[in-house]
């Protein structure tokens, strides 16, 4: 019990420890704060806070992403699109579409946490709707999203970006992603 409450403990220090150096300007660690975040587990068990770095990728890496996240073996594989449509107000306004496995099925995500993907999740759930898709509502560990599980996740995803926000096909995205390398070896 006294290794639980030490491992949480720490935990919890290390993610006060990144908080306050992300809101601190005066860090160099701000300097790389924009293409990197802090990311937690979505399982019930506790999990230690990683810092991601984002890699440029395009539209046409979707499926090679897609391939190489379902061959992969690790427990948690997901790969995040970051972008920021013409009318993103602010890089707060910035949207993210996640594809990942769930219960070993591939899937697409609207995970509703920033602000952008909340005002528009209406939106995201009729473009789907549209294209012959279901989507399911979901909650883990406090954080909702909206899931869509079909092998076509990767063409789902680009067919957001580039026929719900407008964007051009050859758009440079920044991608977060864990369980699978990339670029390929």
């Amino acid at each position: 019990m006294l290794m639980k409450v030490v491992i949480v403990a720490s935990v919890i220090a290390a993610f006060c420890v990144a908080i306050a150096l992300l809101v601190s300007q005066a860090s160099s660690f701000s300097r790389w704060v924009n293409s990197s975040v802090i990311v937690l587990d979505r399982s019930e068990e506790v999990s230690v806070p990683r810092v991601l770095t984002a890699v440029n990728v395009q539209l046409a890496d979707m499926a090679v992403i897609a391939a190489a996240m379902s061959e992969s073996k690790a427990t948690v594989r997901y790969a995040s699109l970051a972008f920021c449509p013409a009318d993103c107000r602010s890089d707060d306004d910035s949207l993210n579409v996640q594809i990942s496995m769930e219960d070993r099925k591939i899937g697409l995500d609207w995970v509703l946490l920033g602000s952008r993907n909340i005002r528009d999740q209406e939106r995201f759930k009729s473009f789907v709707q549209t294209k012959g898709f279901e989507v399911v509502e979901k909650s883990e560990n406090g954080v909702s999203y909206l899931r869509v599980d079909s092998k076509d996740a990767a063409e789902l995803a680009s067919r957001i970006v580039t026929e719900m926000y407008q964007m051009p096909p050859n758009e440079t995205l920044s991608l977060y992603h864990e369980g699978f390398d990339w670029p390929q070896t």
